[in-house]
């Protein structure tokens, strides 16, 4: 971040739980609303349907029908 011109910078890692209310909302949230999606995009230009159908599968199998509670974690750059 220095290189390009900020200053006072700090990496500050937060880590919260997550709660979809089904295993459908996570998979729509993991792969609509992240840089998943890019990487969907990037190898099957109209593979989003299909990949959240796959991805809704597959935690619908490990966790079951109802809601699905895990950590989270992400590293969030403060920097002026």
């Amino acid at each position: 971040m220095t290189s390009v011109g900020f200053e006072n910078c700090s990496l500050v890692q937060r880590d919260e739980r997550s709660v979809a209310a089904a295993p459908e909302l996570a998979a729509i949230a993991y792969c609509l609303g992240t840089p998943l999606r890019n990487e969907i995009l990037a190898r099957d230009p109209v593979g989003l349907e299909r990949a959240t159908a796959a991805a809704t599968e597959a935690l619908r199998s490990h966790f079951g029908t109802g809601p699905i509670d895990g950590g989270i974690s992400g590293v969030v750059v403060v920097a002026s």
